[in-house]
């Protein structure tokens, strides 16, 4: 049977389950705690390297259509489209 404790334990984890952090050990009554690993600073990471990503890509599609002689509708197009991502 489980006591006081025990149940106020339960739902502390619970509670804290639904925040975004578990459980580490069990120990006897007691369950200890640890904060979840926050990913907000993995996240920022990915999306500023994916920004990065994106604008040397279009950097390097702009010197491309700049550089060649071709000027077609299709050349204007994908120049303009670059731009715009930029």
């Amino acid at each position: 049977m489980l006591t006081v404790k025990v149940k106020h334990e339960l739902l502390r984890n619970a509670k804290q389950l639904y925040y975004h952090q578990h459980p580490i050990c069990v120990k006897g009554e007691t369950i200890a705690f640890q904060s979840a690993i926050s990913y907000q600073e993995e996240q920022v990471t990915f999306l500023v390297f994916l920004l990065i990503a994106i604008i040397v890509g279009n950097l390097i599609v702009l010197v491309a259509v700049v550089i060649s002689h071709r000027k077609t509708r299709m050349t204007f197009f994908i120049l303009h489209l670059a731009i715009a991502v930029i």
